[in-house]
């Protein structure tokens, strides 16, 4: 299903990594991008190998034993900005607490190995949030102020007007509701599988 799309009020494009925790999450910061007023991009793997951006993505992997997720965030990262034409990167980063070290703070690796982040004119809007759902962001007033400001950060850099917190929380609401659209058709897709793999005796 397509995801929405809203007329850019904010002349800046945004590539979302879609590594790590943020692949499954890809609906709600689309939408929320987007209903900001951004132009928002995705990778694509298929382009990333054809124009070489994978192989020099690769070349920043900080160690090979990090999994096959943080090392797709590499060719990603640089899909986006070879390719894609973004002028910033969206890749969030969230307290460790019991979650996986790499998946909640991975972004700081890719900031210190991309020289891409620093050669380019990419910027990484990389906010450290407590829990990463987004359905806690919704609730959650200090990580609200976190994504606020690495927004704005890049935002009034660019010499364009703010995003103001109320016209945040509208976009996180339908981020939300995205979100849940999506996780609704993969559940009943799964459901469907499931039914057709026990009709058919497997």
């Amino acid at each position: 299903r397509a995801l929405p799309q809203h007329r850019p009020a904010r002349p800046l494009r945004v590539g979302i990594v879609g590594a790590l925790a943020g692949y499954a999450q890809i609906p709600f910061w689309h939408t929320v991008l987007a209903a900001l007023g951004f132009s928002v991009a995705v990778p694509d793997d298929g382009r990333a190998e054809e124009s070489g951006a994978a192989r020099e993505g690769a070349a920043t992997i900080p160690s090979e034993s990090v999994c096959h997720p943080a090392k797709l965030a590499h060719a990603r990262l640089y899909d986006l900005v070879r390719n894609a034409r973004v002028d910033a990167v969206f890749m969030p980063r969230c307290v460790r607490g019991r979650k996986c070290a790499v998946a909640c703070g991975y972004a700081d690796a890719v900031a210190d190995c991309a020289p891409i982040l620093r050669d380019e004119t990419a910027a990484l809007v990389s906010p450290m949030l407590r829990t990463g759902e987004p359905a806690a962001l919704a609730d959650d007033v200090e990580d609200r102020a976190a994504l606020l400001a690495s927004l704005n950060a890049v935002v009034e850099a660019a010499g364009l007007p703010a995003v103001a917190d109320g016209e945040l929380a509208e976009a996180i609401a339908a981020g939300l509701a995205a979100q849940r659209r999506f996780e609704r058709t993969v559940g009943e897709a799964n459901r469907r599988a499931l039914a057709w793999a026990h009709a058919a005796g497997r």
